[in-house]
């Protein structure tokens, strides 16, 4: 969208990712210095939703340049009334679960968001039974005032995709070529030295 966006490891468990001014802001509260999401009353409300003592917790907005309405003739969004994405991710018993939402009171662009990503998560299931499976492990619903992602991964299933994805990069990527070997020069027999 134009503007310089980055990352930057703030600790040895904690990377941050926006725009420089994001990131100065996350780096300010790592140090003391910054407000902290507690300071803000839209996105402190959220917070109860968070899972204690998961692997990923996140909260945040949206840049007011997301928040329209995408329409390019085949996919509408409507992302106009989003306030704010929050969610979970844990690993247990060799699965990943969790669940994302951003939270929107849009019931019909909820619902059209949804269906949108119901479509593209069928182009996806066509490049493979693998994929397919992976994408059903990924469960999208709509209410009037939020678009739920919920997923189930096993490690088995991520394993499986890995291996069909490297099968894959295989048949596609052309086989090493050898050196074309040199001809080797003929010393001159005898014979030839002669004449």
């Amino acid at each position: 969208h134009g503007k310089d966006q980055g990352f930057s490891f703030i600790g040895d468990n904690l990377i941050a990712g926006g725009t420089p001014s994001v990131l100065n802001q996350v780096i300010d509260l790592r140090k003391g210095t910054g407000k902290n999401i507690l300071d803000n009353a839209q996105m402190k409300k959220h917070l109860t939703s968070l899972k204690s003592g998961a692997i990923l917790s996140l909260v945040f907005g949206l840049p007011e340049d997301v928040k329209k309405v995408h329409d390019n003739g085949m996919f509408k969004m409507d992302l106009s009334k989003a306030e704010a994405v929050v969610g979970n991710i844990d690993y247990e018993n060799k699965t990943w679960s969790g669940e994302i939402k951003m939270i929107s009171n849009n019931e019909e662009g909820n619902q059209q968001l949804v269906n949108t990503l119901n479509g593209f998560k069928m182009m996806a299931g066509a490049a493979g039974p693998e994929v397919a499976e992976l994408v059903n492990n990924l469960t999208l619903t709509a209410t009037a005032d939020s678009v739920k992602l919920t997923l189930s991964i096993t490690e088995e299933l991520l394993e499986k995709v890995k291996t069909k994805m490297e099968e894959k990069a295989k048949a596609v990527m052309p086989p090493p070529t050898e050196e074309p070997q040199q001809p080797q020069e003929n010393p001159e027999t005898p014979e030839a030295q002669e004449e």
